[in-house]
């Protein structure tokens, strides 16, 4: 077989590797995070109108963020038939192919250390999972939602890769040239990686500057030549777009826990670690180039310079943040990158070691094989990927309200929808579809995810949101509905809400009761027939219309073999009232509770306390972590 179809047949391992993993985790979401509902706005938006405004006040600043990602993301949807799911397939592929590409860095080296390299870096992403958990390449989208980073690294190194291989085949400039070319693509994805390939070029250039030189090249006219490139790439990357919009995103600070490396001092180490390895690689390369019969190091050379790009811009973005400049985010942003070195790094320098110990040369099938194999590694062994949302429901969900959104009339003029109370969905879900597809501006939609409430009713016409178990399904105020959804005029919802907070008569807490969950905290969700406190302390807060006499309640006592008795202090508005204890495990108790004077409009806040709740797993009775302690029915006023 040829060497072009030995290639082919390759590739084609990868991409089935890639195809498979992509398929086996399409229902898998690890994030539920707001960096998601950010970047899925942007990506529904391209795919609704190919085009942004800039001053979409749904969008944030996402109306300035560098796009190309997510207008792929928007194609792949429009393919798809979901922006969501459009974008979830990029995500999925674009953390195949980062490994992937490492792989193909890996193939560049000579057969046996190929195969080397790569069976260790598969051993040491099991290694790192199973016993550091250092989050690599990938992590960017678990926990967190980096999607237009992990695009732009993926890029990047496929870029090395790419750079590394012509190098191998004696085209050094070549691989320059693979370089500068992919820096303003990757910009226009994200800033981080596009300025590690900056500086990494800046390496590889002084590195052509050193003896010894080529016949007949003047070491002046090298030096200008590699200056100008530089300059003119660095100048390129400082005036394009995404340069400005990313230095000014870099300034907002956010939380992004890094396991392992919690301690201040953590990173700025990890850093100077990766800066060491990186500077014995390119030293490795340098000594090469003085020995004819050594094999290439042009791996080493790019890893090498990559490695210290990687470090110094950490360390120049700390150095930043200490003199009052970016967030420490920003600089968090870096341990992906520098986790990853370490890892990659460490399996080249074993791979080469260990592959002149190994007798005969490796067959290529079984080279391809290998760095197939990285592919589903990285998937199974890169993050704890635990699923945060289900991706199935969210382009079901996704396309429903599309539907339900062309049955409706569009608002008026200084009005816009809003979606909220999706079934069986957190915050964040209503949040995400209400900036994206009812174009409800960030500034009102903050309230849906921090407080799932809508504090801004007066500027919303309809209110989207599930047939059954919403607090807005007022059949008087429900205007249409498609499948499981309905949209309600919100003015009507207004009203009926207001009328429903007031306290008088009897509060449902089973699932058919529909409280305003804006009404409670410290609960559970509503079941069938009541709804647990899960909190020590746990408050339900009303508007009185007429004094009520006195409060009743009537709740069921979590109790057991190893629980004898719930005590229940009961206050009103930081004032103790009295207090019982419950010891009938089982029964539905009935708890009356003279309420003092109240004036109309008042609102009063009834707080429980049961200093004996415990969770069902401090019992050893399961994994529930709820601190339980009464199963309440209902709440009513006399």
């Amino acid at each position: 077989m040829s060497g072009a179809w030995r290639k082919a047949g390759v590739l084609g391992l990868v991409l089935l590797a890639l195809l498979v993993m992509v398929l086996y985790n399409l229902d898998q979401v690890w994030s539920a995070s707001v960096d998601l509902t950010h970047h899925y706005a942007l990506v529904y938006r391209l795919a609704e109108q190919w085009s942004v405004s800039g001053s979409d006040p749904s969008l944030g600043e996402m109306n300035y963020y560098p796009r190309l990602g997510h207008a792929l993301a928007a194609l792949m949807g429009a393919a798809l038939d979901s922006p969501f799911l459009g974008m979830h397939v990029v995500a999925l592929l674009c953390f195949g192919s980062l490994w992937a590409a490492v792989g193909a860095l890996f193939a560049s080296l000579q057969r046996n250390a190929a195969l080397l390299a790569s069976l260790t870096l598969a051993l040491l992403l099991y290694v790192n999972f199973n016993w550091f958990g250092y989050q690599l390449h990938g992590s960017e989208v678990v926990g967190n939602y980096f999607f237009s980073q992990l695009m732009a690294q993926a890029m990047a190194v496929g870029a090395l890769a790419l750079g590394a291989a012509c190098d191998v085949r004696g085209r050094p400039w070549h691989g320059v040239a693979v370089i500068v070319l992919a820096i303003p693509v990757v910009e226009a994805t994200h800033l981080l990686p596009a300025l590690e390939l900056l500086g990494m070029l800046g390496v590889l250039l002084a590195l052509r500057n050193l003896p010894p030189y080529p016949v007949r090249t003047s070491a002046l006219v090298r030096a200008l030549a590699s200056l100008a490139v530089f300059g003119a790439a660095g100048a390129a990357a400082l005036y394009h777009p995404a340069f400005a919009a990313m230095r000014e995103i870099a300034q907002n600070d956010g939380r992004l826990p890094l396991a392992g490396l919690e301690a201040r001092w953590a990173l700025p180490l990890l850093a100077v670690l990766v800066l060491c390895i990186a500077a014995a690689l390119l030293w490795d390369s340098v000594r090469a180039r003085h020995n004819a019969n050594a094999p290439s190091r042009a791996v080493e050379k790019y890893l090498g310079a990559y490695g210290v790009a990687l470090g110094t811009l950490c360390l120049l973005q700390l150095g930043a943040l200490l003199l009052g400049g970016g967030s420490s985010y920003a600089v968090k942003k870096y341990a992906f990158g520098l986790s990853s070195f370490v890892v990659i790094a460490l399996a080249l320098v074993i791979g080469r070691a260990a592959a002149r110990w190994l007798p005969g040369q490796a067959g290529p099938w079984l080279c391809g094989a290998a760095m197939a194999a990285l592919v589903p590694a990285s998937f199974l062994f890169t993050a704890d990927q635990r699923q945060m949302l289900d991706g199935s429901e969210m382009v079901a969900l996704e396309r429903r309200l599309v539907a339900l959104q062309a049955a409706m009339p569009p608002p008026p003029a200084g009005k816009t929808d809003v979606i909220i109370d999706l079934p069986d969905q957190p915050m964040m879900v209503n949040y995400m579809f209400s900036i994206a597809v009812a174009h409800t501006p960030r500034l009102y939609g903050e309230d849906l995810l921090s407080k799932n409430k809508l504090d801004h009713a007066a500027h919303y016409n309809h209110i989207i949101s599930a047939r059954i178990g919403s607090r807005f399904k007022n059949r008087s105020c429900t205007q249409g509905s498609v499948g499981t959804l309905q949209y309600s005029d919100a003015a009507c919802v207004t009203r009926s809400l207001a009328a429903a907070s007031l306290c008088k008569g009897t509060f449902d807490f089973s699932s058919a009761g529909n409280v305003d969950p804006a009404m409670l905290t410290g609960f559970s969700a509503p079941e069938a027939y009541s709804r647990w406190t899960a909190e020590r302390s746990v408050s339900f807060s009303c508007t009185v219309d007429k004094a009520p006499r006195a409060l009743v309640l009537r709740a069921g006592a979590f109790l057991n073999d190893k629980l004898q008795q719930q005590r229940v202090e009961i206050a009103l508005n930081g004032v103790k009232l009295g207090s019982e204890l419950m010891q009938r495990p089982g029964e539905v108790e009935t708890l009356r509770t003279v309420l003092p004077a109240l004036s109309p409009t008042t609102i009063v806040t009834i707080t429980l306390t049961m200093p004996d709740a415990v969770a069902p797993k401090a019992l050893g009775m399961g994994d529930d972590g709820r601190l339980l302690g009464l199963n309440i029915h209902s709440i009513g006023f006399e």
